[in-house]
């Protein structure tokens, strides 16, 4: 099954599943098509799935935490998404660490310390702000 063209890509590492899950929420409710990978079903090629939500993203969220950092799952969709031209929104949560250097270039949303609707709030106006920008290009 592939997705139909998709506007946010959400990556993150397992334990950080409630932030996708707030950020996934607050931008369905300013009208954005959201992806992660809660939409891979029993018996879909999980492989498969996540590369055809990246090929069709135009954002992808990266939720940043010492977690996501060591995933390969979660290099690999920020290396195919910076590799394709894919606008990457970093969002911090948790504790302070050090971004890679690739990702230390990128302005990041600090969203430490906010509740899930806080943050959901600024990560959607980076969003609308980012395709705005590309809209106008």
């Amino acid at each position: 099954m592939s997705p139909s063209k998709q506007s946010v890509f959400i990556s993150y590492a397992q334990v950080d599943r409630g932030y996708a899950e707030a950020l996934g929420l607050a931008l369905e409710r300013i009208g954005e098509t959201v992806w992660s990978d809660r939409r891979i079903t029993a018996g879909q090629d999980w492989d498969s799935a996540i590369q055809n939500a990246l090929r069709s993203a135009s954002v992808l969220v990266l939720i940043v935490s010492a977690d996501s950092l060591s995933s390969q799952y979660v290099n690999y969709e920020i290396g195919s998404a910076i590799g394709a031209g894919i606008p990457v929104i970093p969002v911090l949560v948790g504790e302070e660490i050090s971004l890679p250097k690739h990702l230390r270039r990128i302005q990041a949303v600090d969203a430490r310390g906010l509740d899930s609707a806080a943050m959901g709030a600024k990560v959607a106006e980076a969003v609308e702000e980012l395709k705005g920008r590309h809209d106008d290009s």
